[in-house]
C-alpha cells in the first residue's frame, strides 16, 4: 500500500457516535438551536441522523463539534463527562473489560482492542514484580482536546482497574505530564487515585497483584462472546490483525523506536521473511506500522511538547533531521517546522 498523508490522519479515523451524543447530552442539554449550531459547525446538519441513528462519525467531526460545544468554558469542562463513562458506552468493548476472568485479561483486551472506541489513544503495557503499568499516548496530533481527552482515559481507567479488582483506588496512581493545570483541585476530587504531574506521559500504575485476581464482575461467557464482536469489528472496520497489534505495541513501550525487523520476528520465534510474508497476508507491512507510529508520535511532539525537531527525530530513531522531514511530509504533507506553527506548507522552502 502507498503511503499518503491520509493513511496517517487521526481525523479520519471513525469513532462511535455514542460519545457526540453523550458530550452532546451533558454539554449542551436540551437546546435546539445550541444543538443544531454545534452539529452545523461539525457538517453534521442532518441532527437525527448525528445525534440518533448513525453509528459511527470521523474522529475529526466529534473533535470539532466538541470543540464548538466547549467554546467560551472554563478549562475542566471535561471532568463533567467523567461519571458518564460507563461500561455501556464503550460498547463490546466495554462488556468485554468488565466481564473479563480477571483484571490482567481486561488489560489485555484494552490494549489488543482500545482502537476501536479510542482511535486517538494507544494503549501498552508493562509489569514488573511490583507494579502493573498501562501507557497511554496519544495516537495523532490532538489539538486542544489533548488534555482533555487524554485526562479522561486515565481518569477512568483508573477507575476501571479499582473497580474490577475490588482494591482501594488510593492504591492506584495515575501519571500526566506537565504541570498542574488551574482545576487541578477538581480533578484530584474526581477520582479517589493519587495524581503524579510531570511525567513523561499519561500512564496507570497499580499493584501487579491486582492482575490475577478474580474480577468482581467476571463472566467468561460475556468476555468470549464481547471479545469475538471485537475481534470482528478490528478485523473488518479498522483491517487489524492481532499481530500488527502485538508489533504496535513492543514498538511503542520501546517509546516509539523499532527493535527492528529481525529483532521483531526472533521475539515472535519465527524468520524476519515469515513475519513480513504474514504480515503482506494480513494486508499491512512492518514499514507501514513503524510509519503510523512515527507519524501519530511525530504529530503529538511537534505540536504539544517544545522538544526541538532535531531531537524528535533522534527519539524516533532517525540518523538526521532531513530525512525525518522527508519523511513527515510524507505522513502530512506539511514540513515539521511548519506544523509545529500551525501553517500550510510552501514548498519551495525547505522548512524541517
Amino acid at each position: 500500500m502507498t503511503t499518503t498523508a491520509a493513511t496517517h490522519s487521526l481525523r479520519n479515523r471513525p469513532i462511535s457516535a455514542a460519545y457526540l451524543r453523550l458530550a452532546l447530552d451533558q454539554l449542551v442539554g436540551d437546546n435546539p438551536a445550541r444543538r443544531e449550531e454545534v452539529l452545523a459547525a461539525a457538517g453534521l446538519r442532518d441532527s437525527e441522523r448525528a445525534g440518533g441513528q448513525r453509528g459511527e462519525v470521523e474522529f475529526g467531526i466529534l473533535a470539532t463539534a466538541m470543540t464548538a460545544m466547549t467554546a467560551g468554558r472554563a478549562r475542566g469542562w471535561h471532568l463533567e463527562l467523567l461519571a458518564r463513562l460507563d461500561a455501556a458506552v464503550h460498547g463490546p468493548l466495554g462488556f468485554a473489560l468488565l466481564a473479563a476472568p480477571t483484571p490482567g485479561q481486561a488489560l489485555e483486551t484494552l490494549v489488543a482492542y482500545g482502537e476501536l472506541r479510542l482511535p486517538f489513544v494507544w494503549f501498552a503495557s508493562s509489569v514488573d514484580e511490583s507494579m502493573g503499568r498501562i501507557d497511554c499516548t496519544p495516537s495523532g496530533d490532538l489539538g486542544s482536546l489533548r488534555a482533555p481527552l487524554m485526562e479522561l482515559t486515565v481518569l477512568a481507567l483508573s477507575r476501571f482497574v479499582a473497580q474490577v479488582s475490588g482494591r482501594p483506588a488510593r492504591l492506584v496512581s495515575i501519571q500526566m505530564p506537565g504541570d498542574p493545570p488551574p482545576y487541578e483541585q477538581a480533578l484530584r476530587a474526581s477520582v479517589d487515585a493519587s495524581i503524579d504531574f510531570g511525567s513523561a506521559g499519561y500512564a496507570v500504575v497499580f499493584p501487579s497483584s491486582w492482575l490475577c485476581v478474580t474480577s468482581l464482575f467476571a463472566d467468561e461467557d460475556m468476555h468470549r462472546l464481547s471479545v469475538a464482536r471485537c475481534r470482528d469489528l478490528l478485523g473488518v472496520g479498522l483491517r487489524r490483525s492481532p499481530l500488527e497489534l502485538s508489533l504496535r505495541q513492543e514498538i511503542l513501550a520501546a517509546g516509539g523506536v523499532s527493535p527492528g525487523l529481525e529483532a521483531l520476528a526472533r521475539s515472535r520465534h519465527m524468520s524476519s521473511r515469515t513475519l513480513m510474508r504474514r504480515l503482506k497476508r494480513q494486508g499491512t507491512s512492518y514499514r507501514r506500522i513503524v510509519e503510523e507510529i512515527h507519524a501519530g508520535l511525530a504529530a503529538d511532539l511537534l505540536r504539544h511538547t517544545e522538544l526541538p525537531i532535531a531531537e524528535i527525530a533522534a527519539r524516533l530513531g532517525f540518523a538526521d533531521t532531513a530525512n525525518f522531514g522527508r519523511a513527515f511530509r510524507g505522513w502530512h504533507a506539511v514540513a515539521p517546522g511548519r506544523y509545529r506553527r500551525g501553517q500550510a506548507d510552501d514548498p519551495s522552502r525547505d522548512d524541517s
